[in-house]
């Protein structure tokens, strides 16, 4: 076969639904059955996301029996980028077809720059919180509609004539997007990062049609959901080196079916894959599959059964013959039924933590329901276990970030005794003193609030103080105390008792307050603050927000607490270590590539 030839061949290969796809890709760069064999480090394999990368990793390590090697290089397809580090000239940049592309625009800049625009609207009267949560909304459709390359000039069309009235409030808020924000991109210099991304990926397809590169390059694990990304899937399909490896392609399933799969369909998006690859299903080919080791069972195989359950609703008379499912497809495989939520998060629970009691076996849960995530976690932590969460956490909910609102709160109601308390209660606020003499003035200073509310400010909480004192003598160490987490808080409190100030100034203010209370008889605020993966994640979005926010409007002092209490929540943090090695939760897709020896499906109830 010539050259010309083996380009015009498409090579595309799949792996079966329940076989561990990154090994199975890991076992073929350490030892090529496909293609004459080459250096792994000249092979470029690029996953879809970059938990998919570190699952790769994982699988070549345990491929090559743990030996030093010279790995791949690994990247997330959305961060292929010719202005980068990841790619060099052996990669077949012609730079005669590659534009210059403007940065993409900061996701907070271009929130907080959204948001400003909506607080503009006369029409729209909104709190700074809720501008960010449209904003974050609005940011949300832009990089859909640069996703699915699809404009904003038919917007008017959408509706039927009689919902009009209704649809032209909703299109002259959108104006924000069609008229406004063009305009304050070409003056920032910058573009939306899915319509960088977009415009990057389709720049790439072209070159390497012109010029492949002098590399290996495989696509795997992908299923081009993402327009530019299916693009860029075909011409790696046609490159004399490429390869792209799909995911669990269901070729059993019977002609008729596969041509009437509609979009709810588990195999609709590799479909349309194969529509855009310009591919027959019966030209894709099987990836060779590393063997099992030899004391292992081979797994059952469930094709047939996935493939019944799935089947579409037009062919279903096809039920009336499923001899070819048996009981050893069933091996292993546990439904249970939960009366509720709770008992739903528990159960998986249970059967988690039971896992660790067999040397080395790994479990996940895979699941799209935060919710169950998070009440999953909760019951793991009550016996101490961290879970790996591929959603990470947000912010606000970590210790810094929780401090961090906190210290708003308690400046925001000027002391008042619910705020203060929770603040001082909290393990981060040291007040310059010792944790066990804070800790005990604090009970002490919790039993004499108790009562009627008293009067805003130091004044007002110092004489609560006095008045609750038994036989009138005065809690000395208390009113020290009330009297010092006072003045930590005073640059806040001081901010915060004018009228609309600039953002920064208020976020300045908030940055000394924290720094001051976080302080404790050992180690200065900024020590205790700012460290950590939740440290270290709050102190970028402030050194962002803080460059940013010099040229946003004045802010609303009460409106400063549930505004970046928001920006926290929005942040997310994925801690380094201290996660269980042995347990996991992933998202759906999240899930692709990564393989357990339990895996627990949760919260994917249909109909």
């Amino acid at each position: 076969m010539t050259g010309a030839d083996a380009a015009s061949v498409p090579h595309v290969f799949t792996v079966p639904a329940g076989r561990p796809l990154a090994d199975a890709v890991a076992a073929e760069v350490l030892a090529p059955r496909l293609m004459p064999a080459a250096a792994p480090e000249r092979l470029l394999l690029l996953l879809p996301t970059r938990r998919a990368c570190l699952a790769m990793r994982e699988a070549l390590l345990r491929q090559s029996g743990g030996r030093p090697l010279l790995a791949p290089r690994i990247l997330p397809i959305g961060d292929l980028d010719p202005d980068g580090d990841a790619l060099d000239g052996d990669l077949g940049w012609a730079e005669a077809t590659l534009p210059v592309l403007p940065p993409a625009i900061a996701p907070l800049r271009r929130q907080l720059l959204l948001a400003t625009q909506i607080r503009a609207r006369k029409d729209l009267p909104v709190s700074a919180a809720q501008a960010l949560r449209l904003a974050a909304a609005l940011a949300r459709l832009i990089d859909l509609a640069h996703t699915e390359r699809v404009g904003f000039d038919r917007l008017a069309d959408l509706v039927p004539d009689r919902l009009a009235g209704h649809w032209q409030r909703t299109l002259d808020f959108l104006a924000i997007v069609t008229e406004a924000w063009p305009q304050i991109l070409a003056d920032e210099g910058t573009l939306d990062p899915a319509d960088r991304r977009d415009r990057m990926l389709s720049a790439l397809a072209r070159a390497w049609g012109e010029r492949p590169p002098d590399v290996p390059v495989w696509v795997v694990g992908s299923t081009g959901s993402i327009p530019a990304t299916a693009e860029l899937m075909a011409a790696v399909a046609r490159l004399p080196q490429g390869r792209v490896v799909l995911p669990g392609l269901d070729r059993g399933l019977d002609d008729e079916s596969w041509e009437g799969l509609d979009e709810s369909h588990p195999q609709a998006g590799l479909k349309r894959l194969l529509e855009t690859l310009k591919i027959a299903r019966t030209e894709v080919a099987d990836w060779p599959l590393p063997p099992p080791p030899r004391d292992e069972r081979p797994p059952p195989d469930r094709s047939r059964l996935i493939r019944e359950a799935m089947r579409p609703p037009a062919t279903t008379d096809a039920w009336r013959d499923i001899s070819g499912i048996s009981k050893h497809d069933l091996e292993g495989l546990t439904r249970l039924d939960c009366a509720t939520d709770r008992e739903e998060a528990a159960a998986i629970a249970v059967a988690m933590r039971e896992v660790l009691s067999e040397k080395g076996r790994t479990c996940a849960l895979i699941t799209a329901d935060r919710t169950l995530a998070r009440r999953v976690e909760a019951a793991l932590g009550a016996w101490q276990i961290e879970v790996d969460d591929s959603a990470g956490r947000p912010l606000g909910r970590t210790g810094v970030g929780s401090f961090l609102r906190l210290v708003a709160d308690a400046a925001a109601a000027r002391l008042g005794p619910l705020a203060l308390l929770s603040l001082l209660k909290h393990p981060l606020c040291g007040a310059l003193k010792r944790r066990a003499d804070l800790a005990r003035w604090v009970r002490r200073l919790d039993v004499l609030l108790r009562g009627p509310r008293p009067a805003p400010g130091l004044e007002g909480l110092s004489r609560a103080v006095l008045d609750a004192a038994p036989d009138g003598r005065a809690d000395v160490e208390v009113l020290d105390l009330v009297d010092g987490v006072a003045g930590f808080l005073r640059p806040l409190t001081e901010a915060f008792a004018g009228g609309p100030a600039p953002a920064v100034d208020l976020i300045r203010a908030h940055l000394r307050a924290a720094a001051a209370l976080a302080g404790d008889s050992e180690q200065s605020g900024d020590d205790r603050l700012w460290r950590g993966d939740d440290g270290e994640q709050a102190a970028r979005l402030f050194a962002e927000l803080l460059e940013v926010a010099e040229n946003l409007p004045a802010l609303d002092p009460a409106d400063y607490p549930l505004w970046i209490s928001e920006l926290l929540a929005q942040e997310v943090v994925r801690p380094s270590h201290g996660a269980h090695p042995r347990l996991f939760l992933w998202g759906t897709l999240e899930a692709r590539l990564q393989t357990a020896d339990l895996v627990i499906l949760g919260g994917l109830n249909e109909g």
